[in-house]
């Protein structure tokens, strides 16, 4: 993202509300007379503090970097994995069009990791976790690589997890 602002304070803090030192990952939160003064009629809810949602870490130069949305995060056996650096990893293959990661439930693990890949051609989807096992830690690679003609987007052009995660559900 860049350099902070003279102004903004930007503070990184883990799950546990620790503040993170640099390098470490957590949920951004920013202080600034720039941002909103209050919810309109709702000052209980109201501090100085906006949680924005996005994970990522400042580095020892104080250069902020945004590695995903929160409501984003996998969490598989108490671990905190970021889908966008699996759709990293996979998009690099070259018949992979678009890929979403998204968590599903397992009462074992707590969420597993599945791909949503529109290709460009037809391949073996083996190839996808030969290329995740050379580039990501065992957790990390997906368990279930699922192949749509289609990926649903917002007006904005976003994926929409959400409306894949509800399909997904709707499998089982």
């Amino acid at each position: 993202v860049g350099k902070i602002l003279p102004g903004c304070e930007i503070i990184v803090r883990n799950n546990k509300g620790k503040v993170c030192s640099p390098g470490e990952i957590g949920e951004i939160e920013v202080t600034s007379p720039f941002i909103m003064k209050g919810y309109y009629n709702a000052c209980e809810h109201t501090d100085n503090t906006l949680k924005t949602g996005d994970v990522g870490y400042t580095d020892n130069d104080g250069f902020l970097f945004i590695t995903d949305r929160k409501k984003d995060i996998i969490i598989r056996g108490g671990i905190n994995i970021s889908p966008r650096e699996i759709e990293d990893v996979i998009i690099q293959h070259p018949h992979v069009e678009e890929v979403a990661i998204v968590g599903k439930k397992n009462n074992l693990v707590g969420e597993e990791i599945v791909a949503i890949i529109k290709t460009k051609k037809s391949f073996p989807i083996e190839e996808i976790k030969v290329l995740c096992a050379q580039k990501l830690a065992t957790f990390k690679i997906p368990s279930k690589i699922i192949i749509k003609s289609d990926l649903p987007h917002s007006v904005t052009g976003k994926i929409q997890k959400n409306i894949l995660k509800k399909q997904l559900k709707e499998m089982t």
